[in-house]
């Protein structure tokens, strides 16, 4: 997607005179189908972007079906750099899509839209609905040619949860992002996978697990409004969680807690009417762990204890708030977690940050034992079963 144009090739179109007419045609290799044209700079225009403090510029070239032909439009992203070599102006073009969709939800996306010209790595089209669907792994990303001036996306969590509830399609239907060369997100946009009941449907009562919509890198700038093309790279929208919790014991679900409750023993705040939920759960390959996707930092939280022993080993926490987990890398500088009598649970809580500069809460055991050993070892804790540790375990 990336070429450069010779110097000797450039001089011999522009030839003489200053007013010969340069078109560069686009055809996209998977569909020769469809033709773009995009009119070069006078020559001199070259060199006159190397004297500015930034050499690049970006327009959009709507690639059509020839004519006869049928099919749908895409519209490419089209970069000029600009570069001096020896004294000569160097031009490199960059094709590009006009928007990229990134996951960096920590699990695996379905992501479906009724607008042509989506890509990805693995993309199937419903024709009887007249919708694309993208299954998007975490960090993958959507590239969008579509030629329209928005696009419309729906998401769902691909991954079945090994504990808490099922969870749908986002809770605002179609997500319609502007797709045009100067515009952007004004602000951030929040959804949720909303919880299912046993029918399928999503619940009246209980929430879901919440995401956003962030438009990465800087604005537009004053100048780039009155122009007709822009000093900009290519667009990304990431999607990105409030905070992940992160599992370290095998044992534990997250549920919710209003604050507003009144008692403990109710399931459904007489104030407002909330259920209180349990997260769902889902097994990550990134982290190893059991993650959890958590709403933001001011949410407050009880851990649920799960165990064999069925109802008799079935325990829960006091409530806590994210926002007083200690940020640390664990150990002694932890936050204990109380159960619901207020005496030691054995876990603790400590948050940090992600490579991809999101909040984790992590909840591990107050010691790991582990058998660098070349033979199994038998631990006996008083008042309690003995267990076997295999040798690397």
């Amino acid at each position: 997607r990336i070429f450069g144009v010779n110097l000797k090739l450039l001089e011999e179109a522009y030839g003489a005179s200053s007013n010969n007419r340069i078109w560069l045609v686009i055809s996209p290799t998977k569909d020769s189908n469809l033709v773009g044209e995009l009119e070069l700079p006078p020559f001199a225009a070259f060199r006159q972007m190397t004297t500015r403090k930034k050499s690049s510029k970006t327009v959009e070239v709507v690639c059509s079906p020839r004519q006869g032909m049928k099919g749908h439009s895409i519209t490419v992203s089209l970069e000029c750099k600009v570069s001096l070599i020896e004294g000569h102006p160097h031009v490199e073009l960059n094709i590009r899509p006009r928007l990229i969709v990134r996951n960096n939800l920590f699990v695996n996306l379905l992501v479906t839209t009724p607008m042509q010209g989506t890509c990805s790595k693995s993309m199937v089209r419903n024709e009887d609905k007249g919708t694309s669907v993208h299954s998007v792994s975490p960090f993958d990303v959507i590239e969008v040619f579509h030629a329209g001036s928005s696009v419309a996306f729906a998401f769902k969590c691909a991954d079945i949860p090994i504990g808490g509830n099922r969870t749908g399609w986002n809770k605002l239907g179609w997500i319609d992002i502007p797709l045009t060369l100067k515009s952007r997100l004004k602000e951030n946009i929040h959804c949720s996978f909303p919880f299912l009941t046993a029918s399928g449907e999503a619940s009246k009562f209980a929430g879901g697990c919440d995401f956003f919509l962030v438009e990465e890198g800087d604005g537009i700038s004053e100048s780039d409004i009155s122009s007709d093309c822009i000093d900009s790279g290519t667009r990304t929208i990431s999607l990105y969680v409030n905070n992940l919790g992160v599992d370290h014991t095998g044992d534990i679900l997250f549920e919710s807690w209003d604050m507003n409750q009144q008692y403990a023993s109710l399931d459904i705040s007489e104030t407002t009417g909330r259920q209180n939920f349990t997260f769902s759960s889902f097994s990550s390959s990134l982290h190893k762990r059991r993650i959890t996707i958590l709403p933001k930092a001011d949410s407050f939280l009880r851990v649920i204890h799960l165990s064999m022993d069925g109802i008799e080993g079935f325990r829960r926490s006091e409530p806590f708030c994210i926002d007083e987990v200690a940020f640390c890398e664990g150990g002694v500088e932890s936050s204990p977690i109380l159960w619901e009598d207020s005496t030691e649970s054995g876990y603790f809580a400590y948050r940090k940050f992600s490579s991809s500069n999101q909040s984790e809460i992590h909840v591990i055991p107050e010691f790991v034992v582990f058998n660098g050993g070349d033979s199994k070892v038998r631990i006996t804790v008083q008042r309690c079963s003995a267990s076997v540790v295999e040798e690397g375990k």
